[in-house]
This record gives structure tokens, sequence and C-alpha cells, in this order.
């Protein structure tokens, strides 16, 4: 039986959970609630695990949860994503595009835009690790993956690679050399390879199923196939990697069965996709050829948007 944590907005983010709850999957693979909550916090949005301890990025506060622990400041305003990288903490928050680390230390970004409507200015959403002692981050506002050095729990900015204008770069997957990058109002799957100390890109492909005024959300990667949401049209595109994860093929999409697929998660041969504004999360099973089928009901629980294995 699997088990999974539920991040979710409340009320100061307009939405209505109360906390983290628990969701358990069901013997057709779909998820039930597990009743009560793992605590209760004000939107909760981004979850993620240190050690045995789980983090939550509560973003109306402008703050980190340490589940049964202390509360600290992230620096910025509206943190989205928190990255751990062996005893450091990494924040980063959407509207003033800054960086923050749990030691305290705040980097500002440097000045950018693009030309869509949401990127006036730096939005970073999300960082990873490449290898060891470098981390990329999405800049969303300025279509830019920024390279910094993290070394004695210090993080410095070293360089930046230049993505199409509009990209909007949302979320970033890393898979041995290669960084595929999701663009959220490019609606684009950018690939890039870390040869050399620098980022290389390789290719970029279309989202399959993607709608005009779309806002692609959530990455992942199973056996050769990626998985996005499409937010708006409510889909999950669907996309084939090469042999060698250097290019993507676009295969197709479907419906996600709700409404507004914020972040979806891998569990083995399973699928599941949380649903913000229908307060739902839905369930697939991979089938062959890549392509998710729809299994069990829809798992009712308030505003999630984000989904944690446990």
């Amino acid at each position: 039986m699997t088990e999974l944590l539920v991040g979710a907005y409340g009320p100061d983010m307009d939405g209505s959970a109360r906390g983290i709850s628990r969701l358990r999957s069901k013997e057709d693979g779909s998820l039930e609630v597990v009743e009560g909550f793992l605590i209760e916090a004000p939107s909760p949005a981004f979850l993620a695990r240190a050690g045995g301890t789980v983090l939550a990025a509560l973003e109306g506060s402008q703050a980190v949860l340490e589940v049964g622990g202390d509360t600290w400041p992230t620096g910025g305003t509206w943190p989205c994503h928190i990255g751990v990288y062996g005893d450091d903490v990494i924040v980063t928050n959407y509207f003033d595009g800054t960086i923050g680390l749990r030691s305290g230390q705040v980097l500002a970004p440097e000045p950018g835009s693009g030309p869509h409507a949401a990127q006036q200015g730096p939005h970073a959403h999300c960082t990873v690790e490449i290898e060891a002692g470098v981390i990329l981050s999405a800049d969303l506002g300025a279509d830019r993956i920024v390279i910094h050095s993290l070394l004695d729990g210090v993080l410095a900015r070293t360089g930046s690679l230049a993505l199409r204008p509009g990209t909007a770069p949302r979320d970033l997957l890393v898979s041995g050399s290669l960084l595929y990058v999701l663009g959220e109002h490019g609606r684009t799957v950018t690939v890039a390879e870390w040869i050399d100390d620098a980022l290389v890109l390789l290719d970029e492909v279309p989202l399959p199923g993607a709608a005009e005024g779309d806002q692609a959300a959530a990455i992942a990667l199973a056996n050769g196939f990626l998985y996005v949401g499409l937010r708006g049209s409510n889909q999950i595109a669907v996309l084939r990697t090469s042999g060698d994860g250097r290019e993507l093929e676009g295969l197709g999409s479907i419906a996600t069965g709700g409404d507004w697929p914020r972040h979806l998660v891998i569990d083995g041969e399973f699928l599941h996709v949380a649903n913000q504004l229908s307060s739902t999360v839905t369930s697939f099973r991979i089938g062959a050829g890549g392509i998710p089928i729809p299994v069990g009901e829809p798992c009712a629980t308030p505003s999630p948007t984000y989904l944690l294995l446990d």
C-alpha cells in the first residue's frame, strides 16, 4: 500500500484546505483519504523531505514549516519550491524571484523579464542539482536557467542559460546529465545537457494537446515517457524520449478527470494527478506505450497543490 502526503491551498491562498492531509492507495490503484491531518497549517503548498522531517512551504506566510519543529522565514514572497541538497535547504520565492536558504542567506535575482503578461520581472520557481555543488534554478519571469555553485552552505550565481522568449520555465527535471525544462506559458519541454560546466541546448518540443492559454505545470519521467499537466484544457500531455533521452516526441494527451492539474507524481505503474480547482486527485495506470488509463473514482481532497510519496 502506498501513502501520499497532500500539500494544499488554504483560505489565505483562496483554497479550502486546513493543512497537510494523507491519502493511501486502494486495491485498484486509486486513492482514498486517511482520516485526520498530518498537521494543520496555512497553505502548505509544496512539500519536501529533509532526512526524516517533512518540510512545507507556507506560500501565503512567506515561511517554511518543519513538521514537528520550527518555522523559519524564506526571505521572500510566495515560496513555491523547496530543494534539499545534503544539509542545505533552498527555497525559491516566486513573487520577487529571491532564493532563500535555511541558513539565512537570501540571493536576490538579476533584473529580467519576458513577453508574457506574467513575466514583468524575475520569478524564481524551483531548483535542482545537476551535479554535486551545482544548483540550477528556473526563472519563469525572465526566461532563463540560472547556474549557481553551492559551497560550504553558500549559494553563488555563476552563469545562466537564456531560453526562447515566452518559454517561462516553471519546473526542472534532471536525468543524468540531461535537464528537462517545462515552459509554463510556452507550453514546451526543452532539453539541455550539462557538458564541461555549461548547459547546452539540445531540443525543444511543443506539448501535445496544449490549447492556447493553457498553463503547463509539473513534469514526471517514467520508463522513457514524460508526463506534463496542462491547466486550462485539463489534460496530461505524454511525450516519449529517445533512447539516449536527448530528443523528445509528443505522443498525445488525455483528460485529467479534474480541474487545474497543478502537480502529478509517478507511483510505480500508477500516475496520480492533483487537480487544484476541482479538489480531487485522479489516478491512472500507465498502460502499454506509456499512455495513462484512468482507474477508480476521483479522490476528494481540498485544493490539492502537491503530492509527496510517503
